[in-house]
């Protein structure tokens, strides 16, 4: 997908998103879902078929020892297809994935795989800070 292709589907995606400003996701690349802050990252030079997305999750709670051990399994487990860090210089913990981005993505299809994500993320973030020592002991079990 080249740069303008990609310009064009940001332009739609504000549409199918309900952005009347389309401003923040075409200059930034940024949008919200399901209150969840979305950054778009695509880089045709790089890999013109690539789109990085991040997710910004939350705040890491006081107690953090048990869901960084969670994070950094998670990290481990999931083996690149998303990567979970922090955001620079704060506790919010972002997760990074990446999109493949064919010629014939429609706006829809990508605000489904946009929607399904942070469905997706949040799910796994509010269990991790829900019960950060029984998440990793389920996903140990799952994969044994």
């Amino acid at each position: 997908m080249t740069s303008e292709q990609y310009q064009s589907l940001l332009q739609n995606l504000a549409g199918v998103a309900g952005h009347a400003d389309s401003s923040a996701l075409l200059n930034h690349g940024r949008l919200a879902i399901d209150g969840v802050s979305v950054v778009l990252e695509h880089n045709a030079d790089y890999n013109k078929e690539l789109l990085q997305v991040r997710l910004l999750l939350g705040a890491l709670p006081g107690d953090q020892h048990d869901i960084e051990c969670a994070l950094l399994e998670v990290n481990y487990m999931n083996r690149g297809n998303c990567v979970f860090s922090l955001y620079p210089k704060s506790d919010n913990v972002v997760v990074a994935m990446n999109l493949s981005l064919g010629s014939s993505m429609t706006a829809q299809d990508l605000w489904q795989e946009l929607s399904g994500a942070v469905q997706s993320g949040m799910l796994m973030w509010q269990d991790l800070i829900a019960k950060p020592a029984s998440f990793q002991q389920e996903n140990s079990i799952a994969r044994n």
